[in-house]
């Protein structure tokens, strides 16, 4: 029933102006007509407002046209007389010229021969017609008329004429036009012959030649000139006729005109009433017939919009029609979009007590009260309580939580709510007699209505935490299960490296003593299987080490030339034996006292060392070290090494460093790949990098960048003479501290550096066997001992000799770990 209340109300507001076409039907004639002639109406109107808009516009251009037209037009007239009187200047400039180069000068002013021909000249010219020389009395000297020869002088007195008066003061004079003999305008120009005066020459000129180019001036008007008086003196016209009636014309004001300086006289061009006004026809017809072609377009676009206005209140009488009906329908929509929010926020509601969380909303109004103002139904299984009970009171949502818990988290939620920030927090509740784990979160809150609002959920996070203790457990198994394979490693390393050093140390002692060629042969392969067996399980007892991340490398002061000797001394007799050449070279600014780990750094070059030696057949292997970089306090150092092997093909290259290589490349040569691993997690971290080039049949070549501190503290060591052959002889420069270090002949120094591993081998050897040549041993190598030992030698000492060679053997272990005896690096 509100439904269609609401459409009646919609229909009766949408129809209230439109009439009842099923109770008062109105035929479609009369209803037209009112509104044609409304629009009739309006179509004259606009019309005549266009009209009038465009002759408005029109008749304003039409006058600012003719008015810039006119401008223009008087522009180029003045221009025209200026030009004209240019020109007359120009020639009078010209003949004034022509009179003061002719005159006589003062040298021969009384010479009549010199005088008559320098006056003759002037003659020459088509503007002047008579020459008249007057002496600076203003007696006539010598007169030459155009027709007929020069007469002498008639001594004629023309003292008071102004010409004469007005030369006389050095200022040429011109006179005003007049007539002449022959009933043609003239001018007479006096000027002085001299600054001093000494003669004066009286020219009479035609002024015809003066105003020629006159009649070619265009124009729509006649072209004057007049004198200074206002008397016209020229006309032009197509034959330049110079009359004498001109003169008598009275003076005539002149649209455009133009000054000739020197005589006054002014070019004028009458311009006629009409002549500016030529183009106004043209523009008003124009104008005409634009405004005719706008009002044309204004009737034909007001008739279109009539048309079209038409058609659109047709369209919205029908618009209108449906716009009643679609409000009915719209109604009805409305209600039918309020029962599927509805259907929604029930299926919302659903979801979400479905979901193993409660979510609530908290509000805070203005007055301070707060509580929930809603609360999931899903609180029963995540808190405990039932949802109601928590909404009437918000203490109630603590009733399940252990009260330890709740004395920390309370204060933290009551932070956040005052200082209005999101908050976070876990609690342990007691439900059924278990113990489960809440997430109890809230975002920041929102100012609605004046209220702060937070809207949150408890989460159950009871499986999450039961299966992070699962990982826990798991990470605590497979760490004690990593420490019982290292405490098993140590421990047979411990078992199976008293029994090989023995062997190493017997076969050793045996190798001095004088036996056969062949029994010789057999200890010393005995020898070298022990010596490689240690040197694998020194490798395996690393990598375990590194694997489980107990390898800690040392920081000591060590010197860089100490290290080279031990890994010359190490790899040198393996490459003596194979007749390869083994290199050092250490320039001289490389720093020798260094901090760091000596003998991990001694590890990785006899590895890398050892493998070029071992698959190299002939040829070198060259060990260099080079600077990369170096600050006050620490050094950044390259380390190559350089063979002439067999080279690595690529694809094992790829993965030299990441899994032991076994096939192919190491098998003829023996070696299990754990090595290069091992140099490889050492470089790391040493903070380097270690890379390698390698030709297959050309050679390898393995660097590695290391970073080490500067001992400031110690000196740096004296450079050692450098070796360019294998004989020993030095060479004539001192670049390199180690330089071509012959592994033929290895130095006393080198070898010394291995006497005492060779001594505790010896030692562990005699007391492996139980023979009583220990304390023989121990005897002679006591003082060695003694350094490494220390006050435990004593202890050593006293084991030997009661024949303890469990406790002796126990001791030496301790050492020899600590000294990594034990792996023959």
């Amino acid at each position: 029933m509100g439904t269609a209340a609401a459409s009646g109300t919609l229909a009766c507001d949408a129809g209230q102006d439109i009439p009842d076409r099923k109770t008062t039907p109105v035929p479609t004639r009369l209803r037209m007509k009112p509104r044609s002639t409304l629009f009739r109406k309006h179509l004259i109107n606009f019309v005549v407002l266009a009209g009038f808009l465009l002759l408005a516009s029109g008749t304003i251009s039409l006058y600012f046209s003719w008015q810039d037209s006119r401008d223009a037009f008087l522009e180029l007239q003045r221009m025209r007389a200026e030009a004209a009187a240019d020109g007359i200047a120009q020639r009078l400039s010209g003949i004034v010229s022509q009179i003061g180069a002719s005159a006589p000068s003062p040298a021969t002013a009384n010479d009549v021969a010199s005088r008559t021909h320098d006056i003759g000249l002037l003659r020459q010219l088509p503007a002047i017609s008579d020459v008249l020389l007057l002496d600076r009395e203003g007696r006539e000297l010598l007169r030459m008329p155009r027709a007929g020869s020069e007469t002498a002088g008639s001594k004629t007195d023309y003292s008071r004429s102004a010409a004469f008066q007005q030369a006389r003061v050095g200022q040429p004079y011109f006179s005003p036009v007049y007539l002449g003999a022959d009933n043609e305008p003239r001018i007479t120009i006096a000027m002085a012959t001299a600054p001093e005066g000494t003669s004066i020459i009286v020219a009479e000129i035609d002024i015809r030649f003066l105003l020629d180019g006159l009649g070619r001036i265009a124009s729509d008007g006649p072209v004057y000139v007049a004198d200074a008086h206002g008397q016209v003196i020229a006309l032009a016209d197509p034959e330049l006729k110079l009359q004498k009636t001109g003169l008598a014309l009275p003076a005539m004001d002149a649209d455009a005109q133009a000054m000739v300086a020197p005589l006054g006289w002014k070019v004028a061009i009458a311009i006629p009433s009409g002549a500016a006004l030529v183009p106004l026809p043209v523009l008003a017809a124009r104008s005409a017939a634009l405004m005719l072609i706008g009002l044309l377009a204004m009737a034909a676009a007001g008739i279109a919009m009539i048309r079209r206005a038409a058609r659109q209140v047709s369209v919205l009488q029908e618009e209108q029609e449906q716009a009643v009906r679609r409000a009915a329908t719209h109604a009805q929509a409305a209600q039918e979009e309020r029962q599927t929010a509805e259907q929604a926020h029930k299926r919302l509601l659903d979801m979400i007590d479905a979901l193993p969380l409660a979510v609530y909303q908290f509000r805070e109004t203005a007055d301070g009260s707060s509580g929930f103002s809603f609360v999931g139904k899903s609180a029963r299984e995540v808190l405990g309580v039932d949802a109601a009970e928590i909404v009437a009171d918000q203490q109630a949502r603590w009733r399940t939580t252990l009260p330890e818990d709740r004395a920390v988290i309370e204060p933290v939620l009551q932070s956040a709510r005052a200082a209005r920030q999101p908050a976070e927090a876990y609690q342990r509740v007691q439900i059924g007699g278990a113990t489960r784990w809440i997430r109890a979160c809230a975002a920041a809150p929102r100012l609605v209505d004046g209220d702060w609002v937070w809207n949150g959920c408890w989460l159950d996070e009871t499986s999450a935490r039961r299966r992070e203790e699962e990982m826990q457990r798991g990470r605590d198994d497979a760490e004690n299960l990593a420490r019982a394979r290292s405490a098993f490693l140590c421990n047979i390393s411990q078992e199976i490296r008293a029994p090989l050093d023995a062997i190493i140390g017997l076969s050793q002692r045996a190798l001095k003593d004088d036996l056969a060629a062949p029994q010789v042969d057999r200890i010393s392969n005995i020898h070298q299987a022990a010596t490689g067996l240690a040197g694998v399980l020194s490798n395996i007892l690393d990598f375990a080490r590194i694997d489980a991340g107990k390898l800690v490398l040392a920081f000591d002061r060590f010197r860089l030339d100490h290290v080279i000797d031990k890994v010359a001394a190490a790899t040198g007799p393996a490459a003596a034996g194979k007749g390869l050449a083994l290199t050092f070279s250490v320039p001289q600014n490389i720093p020798r006292a260094l901090c760091g780990d000596p003998l991990r750094l001694e590890q990785i070059l006899v590895n890398l060392a050892d493998n070029a030696v071992r698959f190299t057949e002939r040829g070198e292997v060259a060990v260099r070290v080079e600077r990369v970089y170096s600050t006050d306090n620490h050094v950044t150092l390259r380390f190559v090494v350089r063979d002439t092997g067999i080279g690595i093909p690529t694809g094992q290259r790829e993965r030299l460093f990441e899994i032991p290589l076994r096939e192919g490349h190491g098998q003829a040569h023996g070696g299990i790949g754990l090595g290069l691993i091992i140099c490889k997690r050492l470089v790391d971290m040493m903070g380097g990098a270690i890379a390698v080039e390698s030709r297959l049949g050309v050679g390898s070549t393995f660097c590695f960048t290391a970073r080490f501190g500067l001992d400031t503290t110690g000196a740096q060591p004296p450079a050692l003479p450098a070796y360019d052959d294998a004989s020993g002889r030095p060479g004539a420069t001192q670049e390199f501290a180690h330089a071509a270090v012959s592994c033929l002949a290895p130095a006393d120094s080198r070898a010394a550096g291995r006497i005492s591993k060779e001594t505790f081998q010896q030692l562990v050897g005699y007391l492996s066997s139980g023979d009583r040549f220990a304390l023989d041993c121990f005897a002679e190598h006591r003082d060695e001992l003694a350094s490494a030992l220390g006050r435990r030698v004593e202890h050593l000492e006293q084991a030997i000799g009661r024949s303890d060679f469990e406790t002796a053997l126990g001791l030496l272990d301790k050492v020899m770990t600590r000294l990594d005896f034990g792996f023959g690096r």
